[in-house]
């Protein structure tokens, strides 16, 4: 049997993905898992799937029976030096012919101990009397999907290091390639055992080419096709904290419940897992991550090493390509190329060429935001603006154009997630019914994936929340909360704005901070701010 560690983490379940194409061999496949929900497609495949506690002995001995061939996954759990380590001990007791342990490139460092755990690792394997190759990996290209998120608001690419500082990062699909060459032949049929030449070798799995900041920055805009993309030095803690909070988007959230719903109906026919974010990540991977940079920026030792084209004999996908094949994940959202494309004289030309009757346009700007303030006499109108739109052709977008309000408006921005899966109509319908007690709907929409256009349950909503005076008792607004009711029913959506009070991100309550304990991993203390 050939077993594959991590399979509900991006490596592991990317390698089981991998050798799941060869649908003859999927019998002599195993892979394990702590999550089974995300494995559920292997299930559906025919293949062997082990849910375990790596604290279990019983359930330990049973993953690993019969094994021969081990692909040890390095995960990104707290107690990860601990499970490989027993995964060693296990691997000598089975009698298995080979560890395939996929470490990290910063094993080697002194100073930074979520790397230095690797390297424990490495020597747990060393010790384990199997015989075993050991893959270093370079950065990841996709971990680079967790920067979209912000790639896509801000059009800048950040990275914790200085401009001149390169990196070699690898793409996953080259990984799960080296892997298959090591433990299968020429017939595409499992080896029995690790060929001589790779048999206790240490490899430095590297992308083609050594890139910084400023390159990768700008294959991103060649990609996107948005020409100003920058690069942007910042400071760990800002991409820790960014990371961290990651989780709470919306908008990646909306994104990972698509990716979870295409691994259930995955056929193991392409490449499809070196498309997706995957999971959140942990605070381990984030520490990984932080201490990755800062190894590169101290040693500049990401370089090119072309180990992975020696194993396969076929050329490595540069970064350029990775950017190329995920664009749509990291475009700016549509407001920007309107501001890039346009100043304020393009625009007003713009609107007297579609709306030749307006007679009073005047350009403001709150910066970053700019606005073309019109008097439009309705009589006058024959294009009707408020319904036709001005259109921006070089940005390929229109914009409509809404009423002044006056200086009593409070207007609030609402982002909406957990709506119920309904058609488009009835979900908007639905939506204008439960936020009307709140305030004047100005304007409401759900939000649908970029890339597809499917609706993921996302949406938004302003609300005009200045109660006029002297209105029946009937007509006064509630206040504004986290948990909406779903047409008065018992089922609920979410609401956030800005400078809202601090609420759940577990059981969605306002005034309350769910704290983790460590040692149980159970979300079970619950305090009043």
């Amino acid at each position: 049997m050939i077993i594959v560690t991590g399979a509900d983490q991006l490596m592991g379940y990317a390698i089981a993905s991998h050798l799941a194409r060869f649908q003859h061999l999927r019998p002599e496949l195993r892979v394990i898992c702590e999550n089974k929900s995300r494995c559920l497609a292997f299930v559906k495949a025919g293949i062997d799937v082990q849910q375990v506690d790596y604290k279990h002995p019983h359930q330990m001995s049973k993953a690993f029976h019969r094994a021969e061939h081990i692909i040890l996954a390095v995960g990104n759990e707290p107690d990860r030096v601990k499970n490989a380590k027993y995964v060693c001990k296990i691997a000598s007791r089975s009698g298995a012919q080979s560890i395939i342990l996929l470490s990290h490139i910063g094993a080697v460092s002194r100073i930074h101990p979520s790397l230095q755990e690797y390297h424990r690792i490495e020597q747990a394997v060393i010790k384990s009397a199997v015989p075993y190759t050991i893959l270093r990996l370079d950065f990841v290209q996709q971990y680079f999907h967790l920067w979209a998120s912000h790639s896509e608001k801000t059009k800048q690419f950040m990275l914790p290091v200085t401009e001149d500082v390169e990196i070699c990062p690898i793409d996953i699909t080259d990984v799960c390639k080296v892997i298959e060459a090591l433990i299968m032949d020429n017939s595409n049929q499992f080896a029995m055992f690790l060929d001589d030449q790779h048999e206790d070798q240490v490899y430095t799995l590297s992308g083609p080419e050594s890139v910084n900041g400023k390159q990768i920055a700008q294959m991103l805009a060649n990609a996107t096709g948005y020409e100003n993309y920058k690069f942007n030095q910042t400071r760990p803690m800002d991409l820790s904290y960014y990371l961290e909070n990651l989780g709470m988007d919306i908008w990646f959230d909306a994104r990972l419940k698509q990716e979870m719903s295409k691994m259930y109906h995955e056929t193991f026919v392409n490449d499809e897992y070196s498309k997706r974010a995957f999971a959140a990540p942990s605070a381990k991977q984030i520490q990984t991550i932080l201490d990755y940079f800062d190894w590169a920026q101290k040693t500049s030792s990401s370089v090119l090493v072309p180990h992975a084209t020696m194993i396969t004999n076929m050329p490595c996908k540069s970064i350029q390509t990775f950017f190329e094949e995920n664009a749509n994940s990291f475009k700016p959202r549509a407001f920007q190329p309107v501001k890039d494309k346009y100043n304020d004289q393009q625009s007003m030309i713009l609107l007297k060429e579609q709306h030749p009757n307006v007679y009073v346009c005047v350009p403001l700007s709150d910066d970053p935001r700019r606005y073309l303030v019109a008097y439009i006499e309705k009589e006058n109108d024959n294009n009707d603006i408020m319904n036709s739109g001005l259109i921006f052709p070089d940005a390929n977008l229109k914009l409509y154009s809404f009423p002044s309000l006056n200086d009593s408006t409070k207007v609030v921005d609402i982002e909406i997630s957990h709506l119920p899966l309904l058609p488009k109509k009835e979900a908007l319908e639905d939506l204008q019914g439960s936020l009307q007690v709140f305030g004047e709907i100005m304007d409401l929409g759900i939000a649908t994936e970029p890339a597809t256009g499917f609706f993921m349950g996302a949406g938004y909503a302003v609300l005009n929340i200045q109660q006029e005076v002297n209105v029946a008792e009937r007509k006064i607004f509630q206040a504004l909360s986290h948990q909406i009711s779903w047409c008065q029913s018992n089922e609920f959506f979410h609401a956030t704005w800005n400078n809202m009070s601090t609420w759940c991100r577990y059981c969605h309550k306002e005034g309350v901070l769910t704290r983790r304990n460590k040692k149980t991993l159970k979300f079970n203390e619950t305090e009043k701010i």
